[in-house]
């Protein structure tokens, strides 16, 4: 494999990277420094046509402030905090609050605005950085390291390690929206597998509550493939609170098996999804609008990308101690892995 380093930006007085990793039978990934952004992941069809098959910005600068969080790594804390509140060990911590008088995705200025360093590996990219004490309020400082690495088998694995200081929150994820046409058609019409019997509900503002429901007789049902948009419109609470769609943390049945499969049966096009986390957040893109051109002068709107985010429940720490509290410290630090494997029938 090769490994191409081009500069794309400027933004805020630091260069921008774009690392691209591409092995010898075509399949690349396209990764920015800035935000450890996944611009651009290249698969071939039925046809052999390579394309871009996770949305994109056409302009580069788009991604400063990137409110969708297009590609990028998610932290310190994936998902929503209720009210920005916490308490560990009997201290109460404040952090920021970003959307909804909630914490979302780290806050205001979380690791997906971050500029990393890299270093180069064999076969892909190690970045890395320090948050800092009290960074958007969170406390201790965190070494991160983030790494992305390929193979011909057009599989893609990223490692998350977080070393904090001290007791902290942390729950990394990545925010790549999928869209296996290229681009031809919205998202939701793909086919969906999500190896889970049970989801967390959550409350308008898209706040995981802690309760707990089964997925049996519901549209939440993805024990089986079936396309996203078949039951998305159906009146159900929880559909229609976060946008009408999915904005959902499913409870993994295992962490061996394939936790979940995309498929596109136009182009042929699939992915299976397996991670060491225990839930994956479905989020079929039903807050995207349309202000933005993505891949190659498409325009960004509604299902047009669906994200498939491997982490801890959110909230978790505020409402469920069945379920893993994000907390770590410098003996045992945060560790993750996602593994894609992208196919073609």
């Amino acid at each position: 494999m090769k490994i191409k380093k081009t500069l794309v930006a400027n933004f805020h007085g630091a260069d921008v990277y774009k690392y691209s990793l591409i092995a010898h039978n075509g399949f690349q990934v396209d990764i920015l420094n800035y935000g450890g952004i996944i611009t651009g992941v290249w698969t071939p069809d039925n046809k052999g046509i390579f394309e871009n098959i996770v949305l994109n910005y056409d302009d580069i600068n788009n991604y400063i402030d990137n409110p969708p969080y297009l590609g990028a790594i998610i932290g310190r804390y994936a998902g929503r905090i209720g009210s920005g509140k916490f308490s560990i060990d009997g201290i109460d911590y404040q952090v920021s609050t970003n959307n909804s008088g909630h914490t979302l995705h780290g806050g205001y200025r979380g690791l997906d605005k971050q500029v990393f360093e890299v270093n180069v590996l064999p076969d892909g990219v190690k970045l890395s950085c320090i948050s800092k004490e009290l960074d958007e309020g969170f406390p201790g400082s965190i070494e991160f390291e983030i790494s992305y690495r390929i193979s011909d088998g057009y599989t893609l694995i990223i490692e998350n390690i977080g070393t904090p200081s001290e007791k902290t929150l942390i729950n990394l994820t990545n925010h790549s929206y999928f869209n296996l046409s290229g681009g031809k058609k919205l998202a939701t019409s793909h086919q969906l597998m999500i190896n889970s019997d049970k989801f967390c509900s959550v409350d308008s503002s898209c706040l995981c509550t802690g309760e707990v429901l089964d997925v049996s007789n519901t549209p939440f049902d993805f024990r089986k493939l079936k396309p996203i948009d078949r039951d998305i419109n159906d009146a159900h609470q929880q559909l229609e609170i976060v946008g009408g769609g999915y904005d959902h943390p499913y409870i993994l049945n295992t962490t061996t098996d394939i936790a979940a499969k995309l498929f596109d049966p136009i182009s042929g096009r699939s992915l299976e999804v397996t991670t060491t986390s225990e839930a994956l957040v479905l989020y079929s893109g039903n807050f995207l609008v349309p202000d933005k051109q993505v891949n190659g002068q498409h325009c960004l709107e509604k299902y047009f990308g669906i994200c498939l985010e491997t982490q801890n429940i959110p909230n978790a720490i505020n409402v469920s101690s069945k379920f893993n509290q994000s907390i770590y410290n410098k003996d045992a630090p945060f560790s993750s892995k996602i593994i894609w494997v992208f196919q073609i029938k």
